[in-house]
């Protein structure tokens, strides 16, 4: 396909007033569209976000019930980039993108119609495949919104069909007009990763200065860098193929926009998603986000380990959650009564999701922290973990593929050594006696991997693990000698053991 060359548009009125209404809707005009009218896929509410909509190329546009354009500049200034081996892909049409140059144009394979009912269960939804030309790669775009929220999610899968992997830049940025207003401030969250244009006001000395209202982009999926700059700087920057710089000229009024990026790696076959929250607030009311973290990364099969969830609200006033909910793993289990700090009362148990029930305040800056028990699987394999929250209008970023616990597999799960030397050399030999703990015979000359921990400035204590350790502690690499014999122990596990004479010999590395 041709590449697109985005023409010139020229810009709106630089003053409020009758004459902005005029330039605004011949602007319009001149791009075939008027205030409400559909662009492609459009979620249509009662809002506050009446209309959600994505191009057949992706496009995105968004209309607030207490405005009377676009949030964003022509209505459809914002949408879904990526830049692949020198090339930039995009919508067919960015109004005043110049500063994009020349691009391909998605191209589209399909749109669905809107599914779902706008609850938080079943969100309105609109699913929008493209192909990017001569890439190998598609795009499968989901926007999604829950009625009475002032976020709206979106979640971009790229699919290779490539054999070989693909690098490649995603963006999702757009040009703001916030408030009716080209012109704004702008404001970033180092915390979360967020970035936002924010309108601005007269103060009482009559100064023009940051107000409340926000339209922000809210990263969910991990590793974005940000852009806030004037509208035709942040065009330029997707121009570049690189990331954005994590920059933002937030002080200065200016006729602006913002947006996202992240660096992508794209297996052969495969695929990876990226997704975020667009907010629009005239209260300039943030969402609040979800952190969640497992004691321990590693666990036996049935052991208990544990999760602290914690609920940050970057608001000035606090926040009330009508619920939690923390959908376990397959295999994990609650342990009952472990609930404990800012929520100390168990969950509603449904198969695998735990339901805390609210009011659940969040203080204004500042954080809701629980910590819960539970057993994990008996199964070996990686696990993560999924947290949601529900505060309208307050959207709440979950926790996704999160916290996640390595369960290890079959075979021999550790030794629990008794050490005949208590200090360890690199390059001598120590000898051990003990147990060895596993699912299987223990084979002769079968080679078992176990950590020493430091206790002291020298000296070390053996710690059962099959693990590959991410802290710096000392490994060390076991060869039993000659086979033993097995007994029952506990499900799910066996025991292979070792005569207590039997020495292990072991060398540090």
């Amino acid at each position: 396909m041709d590449a697109t060359s985005n023409v010139f548009v020229p810009r709106r009125a630089r003053r409020w007033g009758r004459s902005v209404a005029v330039t605004a809707i011949m602007s319009l005009v001149a791009l075939g569209l008027m205030p409400g009218q559909a662009v492609a896929g459009d979620i249509l509410s009662g809002g506050p976000l009446t209309q959600v909509g994505v191009s057949d190329t992706l496009n995105c546009t968004v209309f607030y019930s207490e405005d009377e354009y676009s949030e964003f500049f022509g209505t459809t200034a914002c949408g879904t980039f990526l830049a692949t081996g020198g090339t930039l892909f995009g919508p067919s049409y960015i109004p005043a993108g110049g500063s994009l140059g020349s691009y391909t144009s998605h191209e589209l394979v399909t749109q669905s119609a809107v599914r779902g009912d706008g609850t938080f269960a079943h969100p309105f939804s609109i699913k929008t495949v493209v192909t990017l030309p001569g890439s190998g790669l598609r795009i499968v775009e989901i926007d999604s919104y829950v009625v009475g929220q002032e976020s709206y999610r979106t979640d971009i899968t790229v699919q290779n069909q490539n054999t070989s992997a693909v690098q490649a830049v995603l963006y999702r940025a757009g040009d703001c007009y916030l408030q009716n207003s080209d012109y704004g401030f702008g404001s970033s969250d180092q915390s979360t990763g967020a970035v936002a244009c924010v309108a601005g006001r007269y103060d009482e000395s009559g100064s023009w200065v940051p107000g409340d209202r926000i339209e922000q982009w809210l990263p969910l999926s991990s590793g974005s860098s940000f852009i806030e700059a004037h509208y035709s700087e942040v065009w330029a920057a997707i121009a570049t193929q690189q990331p954005f710089p994590n920059t933002g000229r937030f002080s200065e009024s200016i006729d602006n926009g913002a947006g996202l990026s992240w660096s992508l790696s794209v297996p052969a076959a495969g695929s990876v998603t990226r997704s975020h929250l667009t907010t629009f607030s005239p209260q300039g009311q943030l969402p609040l986000s979800i952190m969640k973290t497992a004691d321990s990364a590693e666990s036996l099969p049935g052991e208990v380990n544990g999760y602290t969830l914690t609920v940050s609200n970057p608001n000035p006033s606090a926040v009330s959650l009508e619920w939690i909910v923390d959908s376990l793993p397959d295999g994990f289990h609650y342990v009952s009564g472990s609930t404990t700090g800012d929520v100390q009362f168990d969950p509603v148990v449904a198969g695998g999701d735990l339901t805390w029930g609210g009011p659940l305040d969040v203080p204004g800056a500042g954080e809701l922290t629980f910590h819960f028990q539970v057993t994990v699987s008996d199964q070996p394999g990686e696990f993560t973990n999924d947290a949601e929250a529900s505060a309208p209008p307050y959207a709440v970023a979950p926790a996704e593929d999160a916290a996640e616990i390595s369960v290890e597999g079959p075979g021999i799960r550790g030794i629990d050594l008794a050490a005949s030397k208590t200090s360890v050399v690199a390059g001598r030999k120590v000898a051990f006696s003990g147990e060895v703990f596993g699912d299987e015979a223990c084979v002769g000359g079968q080679a078992v991997e176990i950590r020493f921990k430091r206790t002291g400035a020298t000296r070390f204590k053996a710690v059962a693990t099959t693990m590959t350790d991410e802290f710096g502690d000392y490994f060390v690499m076991v060869k039993i000698s000659r086979s033993g014999s097995f007994r029952s122990a506990a499900p799910p596990t066996t025991t292979c053991k070792l005569a207590v004479s039997e020495v292990l010999k072991i060398k540090a590395r």
